[in-house]
C-alpha cells in the first residue's frame, strides 16, 4: 500500500526510513550473501548456496520477508524497538510505538495475541508484564526476535536451518533469557552450533 501511496519501491523506503537511520550497513533483500541454508537431517542434509534460484522465498511475498540482516544489525532494530517506548524514534512518537506493539483485543494471562508483525505474549502473572516474538524463514535460515519491553531485554536467534528451527531457536532464546537473569552484568554472546541427527 505504501508503494502505491508514495509511488517508490518498498526496498528503497526500507532503506531511507530504517536501515540509513539505524546504520544498518548489512541489511538487504534476498537471501543472506554469506550464509548457505541449510535443510533435513543427519546424512540427508541439503545445503543451499544462496546466490541460486530457490535460496529464498518468493518475491511475491516481499514485503512480508525477503530482508536479511547481520545480528549486529538485528539488534540495533530491537534496540529502537525497546528505546521507542520511552522517546520518539525513526519520526514517530512513543504513543505510535505503542500501538505498533499492542493487540487490538486484550487476552486473558498468559495467552497471546498478533500485533502489527509481532506476536504479544501476556505475562502469566496477569500483570502489565509482556513480551512480543516475531520469527522469518525463508525455508533455509531462520531468524527470532524476543523484545522484553519491562525489563529491557532483547534477544536474537538466528539458525541457518529452515526445517525444525522454530522449536530450536525458541528453546536458545529461552535459555539466552534465563541466562541473563541470572547475571548481574549485560553481556552478549554468539554461538556456532551444529546440529547432527535429529535436530
Amino acid at each position: 500500500m505504501i508503494e502505491t501511496l508514495l509511488d517508490v519501491p518498498w526496498e528503497d523506503l526500507m532503506r531511507r526510513e530504517l536501515f540509513l537511520p539505524l546504520r544498518m550497513s548489512s541489511a538487504g533483500f534476498g537471501a543472506p550473501p554469506e550464509i548457505w541454508g541449510t535443510k533435513g537431517d543427519g546424512e540427508a542434509v541439503e545445503v543451499m548456496d544462496p546466490r541460486k534460484p530457490g535460496a529464498d522465498n518468493p518475491w511475491a511475498i516481499a514485503a512480508a520477508g525477503g530482508v536479511h540482516c547481520s545480528l549486529e544489525d538485528a539488534g540495533r532494530y530491537m534496540a529502537v524497538h525497546l528505546s521507542a517506548q520511552r522517546a520518539a524514534v525513526l519520526g514517530l512518537s512513543p504513543e505510535s510505538w505503542r500501538r505498533l506493539h499492542q493487540v487490538p483485543t486484550v487476552g486473558v494471562p498468559g495467552s497471546a495475541g498478533y500485533a502489527q508483525g509481532w506476536i504479544v505474549r501476556s505475562g502469566a502473572d496477569g500483570g502489565d508484564s509482556y513480551s512480543l516474538e516475531h520469527d522469518g524463514s525463508n525455508t533455509w535460515n531462520y531468524m527470532r526476535m524476543k523484545l522484553l519491553p519491562s525489563q529491557g531485554l532483547a534477544v536474537v536467534v538466528t539458525l541457518n536451518t529452515g526445517i525444525s528451527a522454530a522449536q530450536i531457536a525458541g528453546e536458545l532464546s529461552e535459555q539466552v533469557l534465563e541466562m541473563t537473569f541470572e547475571s548481574d552484568e549485560p553481556w552478549a554472546m554468539d554461538y556456532d552450533i551444529e546440529f547432527t541427527g535429529h535436530h
